[in-house]
């Protein structure tokens, strides 16, 4: 047994950041970004759980390999869509501290990402609190007395309400872009909402909904709890940078509690560009995280001597009452390289493999969190679920360090179906595949080409078919033929009924390699198909004769596959009424489709 009672399985390093990504006809290269690597810039990066062996916490330790370390970070994110954006600037953070000499841990909260617990079950005082208590033991737990903690967002609001509550010892604070209370923070969230969907309206019973979690009435009071405070004379023995936005400085009230503490103060102009777009369109912070950097290094520094971490791989995961359920090991596998997180039961497995395919604008954990919720539950009934990043995307390593990602990318279609055969070598149809999106048509292809025992498509985009083929073109070694599938793939981006129409008239007519209808052919080999749609993407040209009757994105109508139409489900299942609906039912669809009864 490892540290906190958690078994130690073999970790492996992780050599890459996604920088690049492709969406729609849009190329764009995220601002400052750069391609870090073990070999290239002296730093390993692995992932690790920690905490109490009751709640252990899932983050990633990335730390100098080429020189000493001069002293530990902790990096405390922000919760919900501003969490996603920031993923790849934390990580960026992260590894250029590592750079720095810093070993620096990053780490999802409670409920959150990777770590255990259900978000619904959170209460963020004192619950989140103890995490960042726990994530500075862990540093200081190596020998590294010198721990600086870094909050982005709210994730500066907790740091700052841990640090006064745990009476945690830190050398330095850095309050990134901080909220200064939870309820401020709540009150963005709302407002964003508001502008995010049309049908959004304020809860009576006192929760919170927003795109990505459904915050319930004693989390916002929790949460309304948390204010920045600062006590000068506790402030005192350790340095404090506060980084604000240039056009939304703080109240005068804590600029003035602040300054009374010694606190730095500085400005960025970067946080538009990271938080007010989508999440793929979010760019790397370069001048702030520099910033940070050469405030942290602005002191002298000595190198530590007998630093040893062990990071631990794998970790058991109980239930409410504190019995045994499932283990879960964070693992690279596959060739290339996939950051996969395998979710399995205590007892040995009890089915096939159920592969939750991350989608091209989130990691593995999925849309709102539900692919790590759903292999939790499946794990418990006996299933062996693997939920994984594609290649360049998450935690996932580029072939070739090429730092291109593309919509339609032919890889991804060889990630999935080389991940189905590295799980169960000698039976890889003995899987089933789950995709969201973009990633549900990445499932029916992996289905294709194993003869998958099952497959769930989730708002499968328009088009599954001429997907197909484009797919096909880019994979084989022609030249005119590949040249074909960009050709396609730009119009199916940019005028995606058009050419769906035209594609499926051409299939009726001429039936061919090119013109397979993809659902028919999972069918007539026997994989167990289920389609789920919405009746957001069932309305758009509904009056349209010939578009109107296409297969693409309109599961629910045709009757010669199963098929659901969720209610409130909208198309980035961005609803939480719809997006629960749709977790009941893939739940049981699969539970009762693929798990063995116990003793078979």
């Amino acid at each position: 047994m490892g540290n906190n009672g958690y078994e130690l399985a073999a970790s492996a390093p992780n050599n890459s950041v996604p920088q690049r990504v492709t969406h729609g006809d849009l190329s764009f290269r995220i601002p400052g970004a750069q391609l870090v690597t073990t070999e290239d810039f002296g730093i390993s990066d692995e992932p690790t759980w920690f905490g109490s062996a009751n709640a252990p916490l899932f983050g990633w330790l990335a730390r100098p390999t080429s020189k000493g370390i001069i002293g530990g970070v902790v990096i405390v994110p922000s919760v919900g869509y501003e969490a996603r954006n920031a993923k790849v600037a934390i990580r960026q953070l992260a590894r250029s501290l590592a750079q720095a000499g810093f070993a620096t841990l990053r780490f999802d909260l409670r409920g959150t990402g990777d770590s255990s617990e259900d978000f619904a079950n959170i209460l963020p005082s004192p619950d989140w609190a103890i995490d960042v208590s726990s994530a500075v033991n862990f540093i200081q737990s190596a020998g590294i007395e010198s721990v600086s903690v870094i909050g982005f967002r709210l994730g500066a609001t907790l740091a700052a309400a841990a640090i006064d509550q745990q009476e945690i010892k830190v050398s330095s604070l850095v309050l990134w872009d901080p909220c200064e209370s939870g309820g401020s923070y709540l009150r963005e969230l709302g407002a964003l909402e508001s502008l995010r969907r049309e049908n959004f309206v304020e809860s009576e019973d006192g929760s919170v909904e927003t795109s990505e979690f459904l915050f319930s009435k004693d989390m916002v009071t929790a949460l309304r709890s948390f204010k920045i405070t600062m006590n000068a004379r506790n402030a005192s023995d350790r340095r404090t940078l506060v980084i604000t936005r240039t056009s939304r400085p703080l109240s005068t009230r804590l600029h003035t509690q602040l300054q009374s503490c010694g606190a730095d103060f500085r400005t960025t102009e970067e946080q538009e560009a990271l938080l007010n777009v989508l999440p793929f369109s979010a760019a790397v912070p370069a001048t702030t995280i520099k910033m940070i950097i050469d405030w942290l290094t602005d002191v002298g520094t000595s190198t530590l001597n007998d630093i040893s971490f062990t990071t631990v791989t794998e970790a058991l995961l109980c239930d409410k009452e504190g019995e045994l359920r499932i283990r879960e090991r964070a693992a690279f596998i596959s060739s290339p390289a996939l950051f996969t997180m395998l979710s399995e039961p205590i007892h040995g497995p009890m089915g096939p493999w159920v592969i939750l395919i991350g989608n091209v604008h989130d990691d593995h954990t999925g849309q709102s969190r539900l692919w790590v919720e759903l292999s939790r539950r499946w794990a418990q009934c006996g299933l062996r679920c693997a939920r994984v990043d594609l290649s360049g995307l998450g935690e996932s390593s580029r072939p070739g360090h090429d730092l291109s990602v593309e919509h339609l990318d032919p890889r991804w279609v060889s990630d999935v179906i080389s991940l189905a055969r590295t799980l169960d070598p000698q039976d890889p149809s003995n899987t089933v595949f789950i995709g969201f999106c973009a990633s549900a048509s990445l499932a029916i292809e992996g289905a294709l080409a194993v003869k998958a025992r099952g497959v769930c498509a989730v708002n499968p985009p328009l088009g599954r078919n001429v997907s197909h083929a484009i797919y096909s073109l880019q994979l084989t070694h022609s030249p005119l033929s590949q040249l074909m599938a960009r050709r396609a793939k730009r119009v199916l981006l940019t005028h995606p009924w058009a050419i769906t129409t035209i594609w499926e008239t051409i299939r009726r007519a001429l039936p061919g390699r090119w013109f397979a209808d993809v659902l028919q052919s999972l069918s007539d080999q026997g994989t167990d198909l289920l389609l789920f749609g919405n009746a957001e993407d069932q309305q758009k040209h509904s009056r349209i004769p010939i578009v109107r009757s296409l297969e693409g994105r309109r599961p629910g109508q045709s009757p010669r596959f199963p098929s659901v139409l969720v209610p409130d489900l909208d198309h980035a299942m961005t609803s939480a009424s719809g997006r629960m609906r749709v977790t009941t039912y893939l739940e049981e669809h699969v539970r009762t489709k693929f798990a063995l009864p116990h003793g078979t």
